[in-house]
C-alpha cells in the first residue's frame, strides 16, 4: 500500500466529512419520519376504531328504524302517527266548520231578534200615540161635562 493510498487528500477528506454529515442529517430525518409514521399509524388505528364503532352504531340505529326494537319499526310508527294527525286535522276542520255555521246561525238569529225588537218598539210607540189620541178627546169630553155640570 502506498502512502498516497492510505491517506486521502484534503479535498477528499472534506467531501467525506460532508458526505458523513449529510448521511447523519438524512439519518436523523429518516428517524423523525419513521416516528411520525408510527404516530400516524397509531392515530389511524384509533381513527379506524372510532369509525368502526360509529359504523356499528349507525347500523344498529338503521336496524331499529327499519325493523323496530321488538315493537313496530319507527318508520311504521311515524307513518301511523302521520295518519292519526291527518284524521285529527280532518275532525278538527269539520268541528270548526260546524262551529262557524252555528256562530253564523246565532248571528242571524240575533239580527232577526234585534229587528223584531225594533218593530215591537215602533208598534208600542204607535200604540201609545193611538191611546193618547183616543184619551185626549175622552178627557176633553169629561172636562167639558164636569164644567157643564157645575155651571
Amino acid at each position: 500500500m502506498s502512502s498516497s493510498e492510505g491517506k486521502h487528500s484534503k479535498p477528499d477528506n472534506q467531501l467525506i466529512q460532508q458526505l458523513a454529515a449529510g448521511l447523519q442529517s438524512t439519518s436523523a430525518l429518516i428517524q423523525g419520519l419513521l416516528r411520525e409514521i408510527r404516530e400516524n399509524s397509531l392515530g389511524m388505528a384509533s381513527f379506524e376504531g372510532e369509525l368502526s364503532g360509529l359504523q356499528r352504531t349507525v347500523t344498529s340505529l338503521n336496524r331499529v328504524l327499519q325493523e323496530g326494537d321488538g315493537k313496530a319499526s319507527i318508520l311504521t310508527r311515524v307513518a301511523l302517527l302521520e295518519s292519526d294527525c291527518k284524521q285529527l286535522s280532518n275532525v278538527m276542520g269539520d268541528f270548526l266548520e260546524g262551529q262557524k255555521k252555528e256562530a253564523q246561525k246565532a248571528r242571524e238569529e240575533r239580527v232577526a231578534l234585534i229587528k223584531l225588537e225594533k218593530d215591537n218598539q215602533v208598534k208600542v210607540r204607535l200604540g201609545k200615540m193611538q191611546l193618547a189620541g183616543l184619551m185626549v178627546p175622552a178627557i176633553l169630553a169629561f172636562v167639558v161635562s164636569v164644567i157643564a155640570y157645575f155651571r
